[in-house]
């Protein structure tokens, strides 16, 4: 058995995470051979792939599976993660950069990991600083911008000046609802991965309603701010790392040629449960659901007070009946899918309208290879039973 051989079959074996490409043609391959002849042409061609995806290693190159379930939590915290970014992350849909640190101002900083679907971008970022790092509450840049090749604002920081400053050097025309109209619309939230003395590895998590097909990431950055308690929020009193960044990734195939999902409801509507289907969206890590109950404030004699009273609800100041609860999605396997980056039920966005009508926004932790032909979408409304049905298009 040559070297090839060897790296083959540990490969398989040890279900190294390369390109998803690369592993289901060495298994492909290997699962249809017939004879020595066959075998030996087949060598030949995965020689071949091994060649042509040195250069695009999808995750780590030694990472064993019974590290794999650890090394994959400890980059996403299942608490605020949703399962289907973790089923893709262990499918082998996590992008591993392997570039070098850049250092500016005497600090460095890389991007370690990256994952993009219609809906998410998880960027790991690795920062190195001359500073001592006594406390790390959160982190934050405070000046991020990120754009693809085609110049396609794909996230900025949540500051106007920011935005403006960015638009003015860059030939862009200003547009003052740009944190609801560009890919930005979905928020975002950072989370510390590690730490130590003088490092810090910290994810963003960032999400749309509909990212592009990007197949390369700019990201132009100078101010980090560490922020070392919970108090220092109200404070302001960060331990800034400056420097200049400019960070340019080529993103693998996988993320730019996705296939886009999608599902329709059969009989498009269940209004005779007073319940309406308005949007699906199927993204690789999770999908989306907006529902609409037609004149859910009238069902449960609200006034326009106990409407404005849900204020209250939302800020954990009272309890509230729901309206629908134990959403959940079943596929042709009878798996069941949760609602996603949730620790209970009934966690999802909820906005009451004047009209009494109420539009629910949920996430369901299903992962692209979890998607069949038909699903079932079941919840709880007003107390009762219902079955939506999914058919993909």
């Amino acid at each position: 058995m040559d070297n090839i051989d060897i790296m083959i079959e540990n490969t398989i074996k040890s279900k190294i995470y390369e390109p998803y490409g690369y592993e289901q043609a060495i298994l492909t391959a290997l699962d249809n051979k017939k004879s020595f002849e066959i075998k030996t042409f087949l060598r030949a061609i995965i020689k071949t792939i091994i060649v042509l995806f040195t250069g695009l290693v999808i995750t780590l190159s030694a990472v064993f599976a019974k590290d794999i379930y650890n090394w994959i939590y400890n980059i996403f915290n299942p608490v605020s993660t949703g399962k289907g970014v973790i089923n893709m992350a262990e499918s082998g849909y996590l992008y591993n950069t392997n570039m070098d640190y850049i250092e500016s101002n005497s600090n460095s900083i890389k991007v370690e990991y990256i994952m993009m679907d219609d809906s998410t971008l998880n960027i790991v970022f690795d920062l190195k600083t001359k500073e001592n790092i006594k406390e790390v509450y959160n982190i934050e840049i405070s000046d991020l911008v990120i754009t693809d090749e085609k110049n396609k604002i794909i996230y900025c920081t949540y500051d106007n000046n920011v935005y403006k400053k960015y638009c003015e050097k860059n030939g862009i025309t200003y547009n003052e609802n740009w944190q609801a109209e560009n890919y930005t619309n979905g928020g975002y939230q950072s989370e510390i991965i590690e730490k130590s003395e003088h490092n810090i590895k910290f994810i963003y998590k960032m999400y749309s309603k509909k990212y592009p097909t990007s197949k390369e990431l700019k990201m132009n950055f100078g101010n980090i701010q560490i922020i070392p308690t919970f108090d220092s929020l109200q404070t302001n009193e960060y331990k800034q790392i400056e420097g200049r960044w400019n960070i340019n990734i080529d993103l693998p195939q996988d993320f730019y040629n996705r296939n886009l999902i999608k599902y329709n409801v059969e009989n498009n509507t269940d209004t005779k449960n007073g319940i309406t289907v308005e949007e699906i969206v199927a993204s690789y890590t999770e999908m989306q659901i907006h529902l609409k109950v037609n004149n859910a404030t009238n069902a449960i004699n609200n006034t326009e007070k106990e409407i404005d009273d849900r204020i209250d609800f939302i800020l954990g100041n009272r309890e509230e009946d729901e309206i629908v609860q134990n959403p959940t999605i079943k596929n042709e396997k009878g798996n069941i899918f949760k609602i996603s980056n949730a620790t209970s039920d009934g966690n999802f966005s909820k906005v009451y309208r004047k009209n009494g009508d109420l539009d629910i926004y949920i996430k369901f932790s299903i992962a692209k290879y979890d998607y069949t032909d038909t699903l079932q979408l079941k919840m709880l409304l007003y107390g009762k039973d219902i079955t939506i049905e999914l058919r993909k298009v």
